[in-house]
């Protein structure tokens, strides 16, 4: 089986500095990019979807579940490391983030084939099992 997997990295909170209403723009930006890689027939591992359960967390406050921004990006360098495609959503477009920053030098480090416009993602067209 063809490995299609993609990550997608962009801004959420960029480490807290955020508004709310910024960080849902970024948030929604990510999920748009997500549906489109998947059209494209990726496989994609979104962490702009960890703002759900991580607000969700805070809100109800299950301090077991407050994660730091170094722990997320801890989280996301494995998740780099095992996609074999890198997405980089553009800082003149989508806005600055220190994380997916670091996340783009990984992805230069282990050597993966990075997009930063959707129309230069190949398709895939279906994913086979």
């Amino acid at each position: 089986m063809e490995d299609k997997t993609i990550y997608l990295s962009g801004p959420i909170g960029n480490g807290g500095k955020c508004s709310p209403e910024q960080q849902i723009a970024n948030v929604r930006a990510g999920e748009d990019l997500y549906g489109e890689l998947m059209e494209k027939g990726y496989s994609v591992f979104c962490p702009h979807l960890s703002y759900y359960p991580d607000k969700r967390w805070k809100d109800l406050g299950i301090k077991r579940f407050q994660f730091g921004h170094d722990t997320w990006l801890n989280v996301d360098k494995q998740w780099v490391w095992k996609c074999k495609y890198f997405f980089y959503m553009v800082p003149e477009k989508y806005g600055d983030s220190k994380g997916a920053k670091m996340e783009l030098e990984w992805a230069k480090a282990w050597g993966k084939r990075i997009f930063t416009r959707i129309e230069d993602v190949p398709s895939k067209h279906e994913i086979t099992i």
